[in-house]
């Protein structure tokens, strides 16, 4: 897969993790070996707890939408690929704003590892001038 791809195919990966959108989509893109750290839980996740993790996690009602999406890409061969980088998550029902870094191993184009971490929330209040 050519590096580009990678950088795209992250990116709806991601999205279809935080978009609700339907989990049947989201299956072909996991390995069943994957192991997956910080998706709002303690410890390390497998393959069935993932899918019940994000069936419980898509039955409320947030809308989430991902922006300022980035990554780079820090191995490839022609089976593995390793990517980093960033995004912000914006939760519109809490009306917050969080910055996310994430690691993911693809190995034959599905997720072998992702870890996200919280980097930080960031405000949208305007600050008010003192006099």
């Amino acid at each position: 897969m050519a590096i580009e791809n990678y950088e795209t195919y992250t990116k709806n990966i991601l999205e279809m993790i935080f978009n609700n959108q339907d989990i049947e989509q989201l299956l072909p893109y996991l390995s069943k070996n994957i192991k997956a750290m910080g998706l709002n839980t303690e410890g390390v996740l497998t393959y069935d707890d993932i899918i019940n993790h994000l069936k419980q996690y898509k039955s409320n009602q947030f809308t989430f939408f991902i922006d300022e999406f980035n990554t780079n890409i820090i191995y490839q061969n022609d089976s593995v690929c390793v990517i980093e980088g960033s995004f912000i998550l914006h939760m519109e029902e809490y009306q917050a704003t969080t910055q996310y870094f994430y690691s993911i191993v693809l190995k034959n184009n599905q997720i072998e590892l992702l870890h996200t971490s919280i980097g930080n929330n960031i405000s949208h209040e305007k600050e008010e001038s003192f006099s």
